[in-house]
């Protein structure tokens, strides 16, 4: 008996042939992310924390507050125990709240796609207490070292100007400026800080020189005069 000749055979060799060029075309690294590329310029970001003394007096200041409630619930033996319940949720209550109104730090990143620079405080449990948002142009910070009468410096002050070189922010048709007025600074009081930090922050969100209103002393200004 004689076979014809199928096309089917054909096809199936050229379609595996297909395949294997396909394959060969495919490059797997592709699918990978190279870890050097997982983080661009965006993805940094700066942290600031607060002075060491109001750093430990707070979580100190949490744990006396549970000895002193947990403590008692748990010795006094008259107590009954919906009385002990409520007293160690009330010491809880009160530890947790000073860790959260409490500021712990202050992370500062940027995004230049979208021209925002982002400052977050954080409290202790690491949520955000505060959130400021500002165009990049529009913003500088300034150190202020807040002195006694002996030029001995008590505490340190971060401030985060807002210039408004941008007005995009007070335009009447486009911002909220007629229901909240415009805020031109932020301050951070007991900073823990070098004597790099104003500089490094501006070099990081590329602010150039400013001159800081805050600064302008009128006496200074009439002897020149």
């Amino acid at each position: 008996m004689e076979f014809s000749n199928s096309p089917t055979g054909e096809f199936s060799n050229s379609k595996e042939q297909l395949i294997k060029n396909n394959e060969q075309k495919i490059n797997v690294n592709q699918f990978f992310v190279n870890k050097n590329d997982q983080y661009s310029e965006d993805d940094k970001k700066v942290i600031i924390t607060f002075s060491c003394f109001f750093r430990i007096l707070k979580p100190i200041c949490s744990i006396f507050i549970l000895m002193v409630t947990i403590i008692p619930a748990t010795v006094i033996e008259k107590l009954y125990i919906y009385e002990r319940i409520c007293i160690i949720i009330a010491g809880i209550t009160f530890a947790l709240s000073v860790l959260i109104i409490s500021k712990n730090k202050i992370e500062i990143s940027k995004n230049k796609a979208v021209n925002k620079v982002y400052i977050k405080c954080k409290n202790f449990l690491c949520f955000s207490i505060k959130t400021i948002i500002l165009d990049l142009e529009n913003t500088h910070f300034y150190v202020k070292y807040n002195k006694d009468e002996d030029n001995v410096t008590l505490y340190k002050t971060l401030l985060i100007i807002n210039n408004y070189k941008n007005l995009k922010d007070i335009d009447l048709d486009s911002s909220n400026i007629k229901q909240k007025p415009a805020q031109f600074f932020y301050s951070f009081d007991n900073i823990d800080i070098d004597y790099e930090l104003e500089k490094n922050l501006n070099d990081f969100i590329g602010s150039s020189y400013f001159y800081n209103p805050l600064l302008f002393n009128i006496n200074n200004y009439m002897k020149k005069r």
